[in-house]
């Protein structure tokens, strides 16, 4: 998700659970629905519905500690990889993605190199409930009139962890294409966030400028690096690595994959998971590449290199020529020590005089 939505670090966290929580619902409702890659090849015009969209996109969410956080954004999209997130808030902040470049204005322009986007939340929302009409999984509520628009009013609910959650939109019809015009979510008949939509054109001719790097206030350019792409799979990753990702065979210990994800440039992209549990994090990156230091040990079949500093522990070794990194707390080293294992399918042996 872009910057421009993780202004307050509570607020973030909170929109991240609900999130993974809605997530997890599409998916099971979604399972059986062949869904092409975003950004991709594999996706063609004749499948979007939207070409271009500009519009007004204004979010509250209650936070955990800090009340109601609002958010008001102009959105601009043209297929398939332009991008321009402006605030409209009293900070000034703009994001554009254009092909493999994403440019960031705060009062400097920062550009760093990128994957092309996938699509903006909107198309994605659209095509979930079009999928979930389509497949009748949802309540119809009925109609409403706002602002002299008729609004077919429906919920999607479920189940998780003993409590009941709700995510709830009124639609509305534009040039034959079904959009919300409020979003909302509930858990446990408590509306956790809102967010209405004020579309200003759809599938009508924007201009290019807006998002080239004329289009911002004049600034200091800074070169920052590269920005990386989460992914929600590890199939989904593999689709832009040249190499085959190794990953453990089983989860360790209650950690999970809770984030994934691929770093540029894209033509030697490398691969990263953070595994979780209860605050605690174990990082994975897998790149085309050698060891760097001298080996202290061997894991399974594979020369290995362990370090620890700084209460880090950092285990590489090269398997199927990729470079294998694990790292985290020295207090997680045996969970880090079992995953490797079961991705070198091998025990590790440290030798103490290296």
């Amino acid at each position: 998700m872009p910057s421009i939505y993780r202004r307050n670090i509570n607020n973030l966290l909170f929109i991240i659970i609900i999130g993974l929580l809605s997530g997890i619902y599409w998916y099971k409702k979604s399972i059986d629905i062949s869904r092409s890659a975003a950004c991709t090849n594999t996706v063609t015009l004749e499948n979007e519905s939207i070409k271009s969209i500009k519009y007004i996109e204004k979010k509250e969410v209650l936070g955990v500690k800090s009340g109601i956080n609002k958010t008001v954004s102009e959105i601009s999209y043209v297929y398939p990889d332009k991008l321009r997130i402006e605030s409209l808030d009293n900070i000034k902040n703009i994001e554009i993605y254009n092909g493999n470049k994403y440019i960031h204005y705060d009062g400097k322009i920062k550009i760093k190199e990128c994957f092309p986007i996938d699509k903006p939340n909107i198309l994605e929302i659209e095509k979930n409930i079009n999928d979930s009409i389509n497949n009748k999984n949802y309540e119809f509520l009925g109609y409403e009139i706002k602002d002299n628009k008729r609004l077919k009013v429906i919920s999607i609910k479920w189940k998780l962890n003993d409590h009941n959650y709700m995510q709830k939109f009124k639609l509305q019809e534009i040039k034959g294409i079904t959009l919300p015009y409020m979003e909302e979510y509930f858990v446990d008949n408590v509306v956790i966030s809102k967010t209405t939509y004020d579309y200003l054109k759809v599938n009508e001719t924007l201009k290019e400028d807006i998002f080239k790097i004329e289009s911002l206030p004049s600034s200091d350019i800074i070169n920052d690096g590269v920005l990386s792409k989460t992914v929600e799979s590890y199939e989904e990753a593999q689709k832009y690595l040249n190499f085959r990702i190794i990953v453990p065979d089983k989860i360790i210990d209650g950690f999970i994959p809770w984030e994934i994800g691929i770093i540029p440039p894209a033509k030697y992209p490398s691969f990263y998971c953070i595994y979780f549990d209860s605050g605690n994090r174990i990082y994975l990156n897998e790149s085309e590449g050698s060891l760097d230091l001298p080996p202290n040990g061997i894991i399974g079949e594979y020369p290995c290199r362990i370090d620890i500093e700084n209460e880090t522990v950092i285990l590489k070794w090269k398997q199927e020529n990729i470079l294998i990194a694990l790292s985290g707390d020295t207090k997680n080293m045996i969970q880090i020590v079992k995953i490797a294992q079961s991705m070198a399918k091998g025990t590790l042996i440290k030798n103490e005089q290296k």
